[in-house]
């Protein structure tokens, strides 16, 4: 009888990576996604679709535009030299990688699906900027500034267009949660993935939020503030105005005295 013998370090290897790929369905996607085209900061995969030849050049303009807006470089030491932007058609939610978790496990993988692609190719649709700004500012303290800083630079570089769960003629509006949510310093809110129109409401009004923060400072204040220790007391000294009142001024509440 003929015996294979596998090496025990192959082995257990081969479980740990099955372990994660059922754990963490990015990475069963990446593994799976072929490579389409690269430039020295990006590189294109597809997953189940077929996707443009040479969209890594047009991607590393958009790198570029990120990083102006931001007005710092991209965190190399942390995220490596390139971004993977995987697109899929298995994705049913644009997200970098591990989604709301992407700062305990940081990796510059963008997983885009294609209604965002199409968007994006027919010049529509700027979510794929709002993923790139996330690894350009991936740390923070502030979920709700976090998805607002993405946006913002999203509607900056594509003017008039849909950005995330929100069509390009979006507007906020007052909303209950919003004392305890926006600009805190609370985790992602669970009904972020149960309730489409909280999702609408919470990054738009975030995204309001952030964009007066920078109007009332400095891309380079807000910046400091986002990846600092955060407290209210911060953010007043910072933006000169009490978090709950700007809230109230640019009506985003519905609970304002």
């Amino acid at each position: 009888m003929l015996r294979i013998f596998i090496p025990l370090t192959l082995l257990l290897s081969t479980i740990a990576c099955h372990a994660q790929q059922r754990e963490n369905p990015d990475a069963t996607i990446l593994s799976r996604a072929k490579l389409v085209s690269q430039t020295d900061r990006v590189e294109v995969y597809r997953d189940d679709v077929d996707v443009e030849d040479g969209l890594a050049a047009s991607i590393d303009q958009l790198y570029v535009a990120v990083e102006a807006q931001v007005g710092q470089k991209f965190d190399t030491a942390a995220l490596g030299k390139k971004i993977k932007i995987v697109i899929s058609n298995n994705v049913r939610v644009s997200h970098v990688w591990r989604g709301y978790q992407h700062m305990s496990d940081p990796q510059a993988v963008i997983f885009l699906n294609t209604r965002a692609y199409n968007g994006f190719r027919a010049k529509t649709n700027a979510t794929l900027v709002h993923e790139m700004t996330h690894l350009f500012t991936w740390r923070y303290n502030s979920h709700s500034l976090r998805e607002g800083i993405a946006d913002y630079v999203a509607r900056a570089v594509m003017p008039n267009t849909a950005v995330g769960p929100n069509e390009a003629n979006a507007v906020p509006n007052g909303v209950g949660w919003a004392f305890k949510y926006l600009g805190s310093n609370h985790l992602a809110p669970p009904e972020l993935t149960t309730d489409p129109e909280f999702r609408k409401n919470y990054y738009f009004s975030s995204y309001v939020l952030v964009k007066a923060l920078i109007e009332r400072t400095s891309m380079a204040d807000f910046l400091k503030f986002y990846e600092g220790v955060y407290s209210d007391t911060i953010f007043e000294s910072t933006f000169k105005v009490k978090r709950l009142d700007l809230i109230c001024e640019l009506k985003l509440a519905t609970d304002c005295k």
